[in-house]
């Protein structure tokens, strides 16, 4: 068999081998590059961002299939198939919408009331702080109560009806908590033995108040706490008349909450893995085509030896 003359073309052949290891490397740094600039916070707002503005697709977790056929024979297809997720975009932005709802309920009640417990506002018998799960009304008991009683005024039988008209707007899983604290005055009556009796007897006036104006016993709730938290020093008489107040407190419903909040965040995590699983299945495409190629090329070159 004569012998096949060395060529130009023979010297030049390792090139061929040379630019697919660099492009096979090239290829393995960049994924390695993209994966060191991962920002977990940045991919969460997008993916928030997806499911408010996508919120009618699914999303689709990405895994890569063993039991196809793909470039080559006997090997497994590197395009990456879609699995249903358990969690949808569209439960996603439910879930976001349903926390919206809870804590405007707040929101509006607030302003409400602010309109009508204005002039009472102003001159600081009444307080509103709001928390971004709860409302508190702080009243002082002057407006409420004569001193060391826990009977209504009348009066303050107009006012807790004017609380009571706005917060029954809100839907009743809003547990609402009616808290009673005395100053440190000590009292000892054979109807209020402490402070003890006293600030309870005074949270369960309002409680009774509310339930005869259409709230459900279930909703309602008194604590008394005596002496103790108070906001000023007794020291002084501005203390002593600022602690003796009544406070109403409603809460969003926290559990409610919290189960639409994972909600929230399983619909997250679920584009996040489907973000990275497709990057993932992208590279592997990338470099399952390279092998072939240099496969394919390396059989060439064996055929023309």
């Amino acid at each position: 068999m004569p012998k096949r003359k060395q060529g130009k073309d023979d010297s030049e052949r390792w090139m061929i081998s040379y630019a697919d290891l660099l492009t096979l490397m090239l290829a393995f740094f960049i994924v390695l590059y993209s994966q060191s600039q991962l920002n977990v916070s940045r991919l969460k707002e997008i993916a928030k961002g997806m499911i408010i503005a996508f919120h009618g697709n699914p999303a689709v977790l990405m895994h890569n299939s063993h039991s196809g056929s793909g470039i080559l024979k006997h090997h497994a297809s590197p395009v990456p198939k879609p699995l249903p997720s358990p969690m949808t975009p569209h439960m996603g932005h439910k879930a976001a919408h349903q926390i919206e709802l809870r804590v405007g309920a707040l929101q509006q009640a607030e302003a409400q009331l602010k309109k009508v417990l204005q002039p009472l506002l102003q001159s600081q018998q009444v307080e509103l702080a709001r928390h971004p799960l709860s409302l508190r009304i702080r009243l002082n008991a002057k407006i409420l109560y004569p001193s060391g009683k826990a009977v209504l005024t009348p009066s303050a039988q107009t006012l807790l009806k004017k609380i009571a008209g706005v917060l029954n707007q809100i839907p009743h899983d809003y547990p609402i908590v009616i808290q009673g604290y005395t100053n440190s005055r000590p009292i000892h009556t054979s109807r209020f033995p402490s402070n003890w009796e006293l600030s309870a007897a005074r949270a369960v006036s309002v409680v009774h108040l509310f339930l005869a104006n259409g709230f459900p016993g279930k909703q309602l709730s008194a604590q008394g706490f005596s002496k103790y938290h108070p906001l000023k020093s007794d020291d002084t008489r501005q203390g002593l008349r600022v602690n003796r107040r009544v406070e109403i407190v409603i809460k969003a419903p926290v559990a409610q909450l919290l189960e639409s909040k994972r909600s929230l965040n399983s619909a997250e995590d679920s584009l996040a893995a489907q973000a990275g699983q497709q990057s993932a299945g992208g590279a592997q495409v990338q470099t399952t085509n390279s092998a072939a190629t240099k496969q394919g090329k390396t059989q060439n070159g064996g055929q023309k030896g």
